[in-house]
């Protein structure tokens, strides 16, 4: 498999940012001739990218990251619970990605980042050489950001399902919350930009893509499946094609684990 780039991950100091954001990390490399191609897969966390000197552009289920020294700075906010995306990495580049847990986003933003001036906030701490200074003014921007909590309700049906690993039960989630099945459903969507389903689905994927990684030649498909949760292997094989259009042995074998949640298949 061909080699990773280099990427530096460092979590926040400040536990009340820790508590909303996973971590940080960086990626540096000051090579023109430098291309990585990669998929990236559906994930309950979301990402704020911050490029500098680059130009990010989509085109269909791509995202290309490409040197522009016309482009001061640029960024784009990711949260894709639904299908896996190529991402286009053409050097020379410096990014920052800050990794949200769920709903963490909304903890420091309001929903249209165009409002806010955020290359004030972060291109001068892409002059900071240091990772841990920068890390200690990524931790200093967020406390300036901070807006407070978000609807309690959605917070502990999020929390179980996530110990649950998405196997908990809408009626289970309900009778716990004590709200009625529409009250937790409308709520969810308006805070989550996705039905709890989808939810409870891509936190499943997670688990068994994880699962899949760790014990890759040592469990059968048919564990993993029952173990994620799922009905049946064929129910866990039209999971992952629906989410990456292929089957899990087409995956797993080649993913590359930076660390327990960032898992790439370079291409």
């Amino acid at each position: 498999m061909k080699g990773l780039p280099e990427i530096i991950k460092a979590v926040p100091l400040d536990p009340q940012i820790k508590a909303h954001i996973a971590y940080y990390y960086f990626l540096k490399d000051s090579s023109a001739n430098v291309n990585w191609q990669f998929w990236h897969y559906p994930h309950y966390y979301s990402t704020l990218l911050l490029c500098r000197k680059s130009k990010i552009t989509n085109e269909g289920n791509t995202r290309y990251i490409l040197a522009d020294n016309n482009q001061s700075f640029s960024f784009i906010y990711n949260q894709n619970i639904k299908h896996a995306k190529r991402e286009v990495l053409e050097g020379p580049y410096d990014i920052m990605g800050i990794v949200f847990r769920t709903l963490g986003f909304r903890y420091f933003f309001p929903q249209n980042l165009e409002d806010i001036d955020l290359q004030t906030l972060f291109l001068p701490i892409f002059k900071n050489p240091n990772i841990t200074d920068k890390v200690k003014l990524l931790d200093q921007v967020f406390r300036t950001q901070y807006l407070g909590s978000s609807p309690r309700m959605i917070e502990k049906a999020v929390t179980q399902i996530l110990a649950t690993d998405g196997q908990i039960e809408l009626r289970q989630l309900t009778s716990y919350l004590g709200v009625s099945r529409r009250t937790l459903l409308r709520h969810f969507k308006s805070q989550l930009d996705c039905t709890l389903r989808e939810f409870r689905s891509v936190v499943k994927f997670r688990h068994a893509l994880k699962e899949g990684v760790s014990s890759f030649g040592s469990r059968k498909l048919t564990e993993l499946a029952y173990d994620a949760g799922y009905y049946d292997q064929a129910a866990f094989i039209k999971s992952f094609k629906q989410k990456t259009n292929e089957t899990p042995k087409q995956i797993i074998p080649n993913i590359a684990q930076l660390e327990k949640e960032l898992l790439w298949k370079l291409v």
